[in-house]
């Protein structure tokens, strides 16, 4: 298990010097493999097997989710739902914030990345914010945590790559991810009040009502329509009409005739949107690879048995199994997307949670860690002083790095904490809508 630790070590050392993650993967992986079966065996296996690995059928579904996220956000479909709910938002102090988290979460869900929807959100929902005489520390809080919130609300690209790894119903994913996504949602509005109550004179006061526009009947028209075509893709799935990949097809199919229906079809910029989507694709494509390039040089180091039978010496502490777990996902997750880490640490782990005796029925053992395994990421995405999210934002705008002292954002934290805590000890929660 000593080798398997110094290929961890490698991994961390290429990440620390700025290496790209799949590149860090492909590295690490391979100096591992050629180290402990040759060279001759490992080009042997590197000149067929990643090839063999992204053209399987069910990996299609990825750029066709992508595809569905670039249209929409092209499409306005984001800026309409800030239109549709800006008078409900005038109804209650931080409701713009609290817009802000809803409007990511639907965003996210298209485009399955936490760090993007923190790229793209941030230059629209600051500019709503600071307008209205929020403070940078609610903005930078509201904006990180926002950012999390789309990867358990579906269609999340995410949680099909989940499906993928794991093996698991992408239909049965999606259903137990709409109760965490809620708690989600509802804890993120519990830590705005909290905020509001600690700092009332961060947060303005309640803003007049706008007159409805015809603009904001097109956004009730976007909005209705995208949640329709939700409905329909999961529908679909759960019933077993359609596959991911066809699911993701009808999304694709779904998202442009909305835009077309509203009027925005003009402002598609088609070689933008696919090329955009194709870079997305080959990043995490890129990832996949690396991944399997480390996890095959694991393997050559009988690194995940030597780990299942150590962990299995303490089977009778699974409590403190998973929370070891957790933790070590907590780190990885301050420096680290999802999906890399999922396609890094899933396999190592998911075996393991498994041979334990969880207060889970063993068929659900599958479903509830991988919901647990997104939400503490994305903890570790928005956790100070490290996390990725925060500086994504002050890199996109520079006014909020004056917001350094995280004083809304360890309220955020604190209510991830929370959900994922009741989530662990009661996961029946998650079912209760099946």
């Amino acid at each position: 298990m000593l080798s398997g630790f110094w290929l961890f070590c490698a991994l961390i050392i290429f990440l620390l010097l700025r290496f790209p993650v799949f590149i860090a993967l492909i590295l690490s992986g391979s100096l591992g493999y050629i180290w402990e079966v040759g060279l001759n065996p490992w080009w042997h296996w590197a000149s067929f097997s990643p090839t063999n690995l992204v053209s399987q059928y069910h990996y299609a579904a990825i750029p066709l989710f992508l595809l569905m996220g670039q249209i929409a956000s092209a499409g306005n479909i984001t800026k309409d739902l800030f239109v549709f709910t800006d008078n409900i938002a005038r109804k209650t102090r931080g409701g713009v914030a609290i817009l802000t988290i809803l409007s990511c979460g639907v965003f996210g869900s298209l485009c399955g990345s936490s760090l993007a929807t923190a790229a793209t959100m941030t230059p629209i929902a600051y500019k709503e914010m600071k307008s209205r005489n929020y403070s940078k520390e609610l903005i930078l809080g509201t904006l990180a945590a926002g950012g999390t919130l789309g990867v358990l609300v579906p269609p999340s690209i995410v949680l099909v790559i989940y499906s993928i790894i794991a093996e698991e119903s992408i239909a049965l994913l999606s259903i137990a991810a709409i109760v965490p996504a809620i708690l989600a949602f509802l804890g993120y509005v519990c830590a705005i009040k909290y905020f509001i109550y600690k700092y009332p004179n961060e947060v303005p006061e309640l803003l007049p009502k706008r007159q409805k526009t015809e603009y904001g009947l097109k956004a009730v028209f976007s909005l209705c329509s995208i949640l329709l075509l939700f409905f329909v893709m999961l529908a679909g799935l759960y019933k077993g009409i359609f596959m991911q990949a066809e699911s993701a097809a009808i999304g694709v199919a779904g998202v442009f005739a909305i835009v077309a229906a509203s009027g925005n079809l003009s402002k598609l910029n088609w070689p933008k949107i696919f090329t955009e989507s194709a870079k997305t694709t080959a990043s995490i494509m890129a990832i996949f690879i690396g991944a399997e390039i480390f996890s095959v040089a694991l393997t050559a180091f009988d690194f995940p048995k030597e780990l299942a039978e150590y962990v299995m010496t303490y089977r009778e502490y699974p409590l403190g199994i998973i929370t070891i777990m957790i933790a070590a996902l907590l780190v990885l997750g301050c420096f680290m997307d999802g999906i890399a880490i999922m396609l890094l640490i899933v396999p190592l782990f998911l075996p393991i949670v498994k041979e334990l005796d969880l207060w889970i029925a063993p068929e659900n053992i599958g479903i509830w860690f991988g919901i647990i395994i997104l939400m503490v990421v994305e903890i570790g995405l928005i956790t100070p002083p490290f996390g990725l999210n925060l500086f994504v934002i002050k890199s996109i705008e520079p006014e909020l790095e004056q917001a350094s002292n995280f004083k809304s954002v360890k309220y955020f934290v604190a209510a991830e904490l929370v959900r994922m805590s009741l989530l662990v000890l009661i996961p029946g929660i998650m079912w209760c809508v099946a």
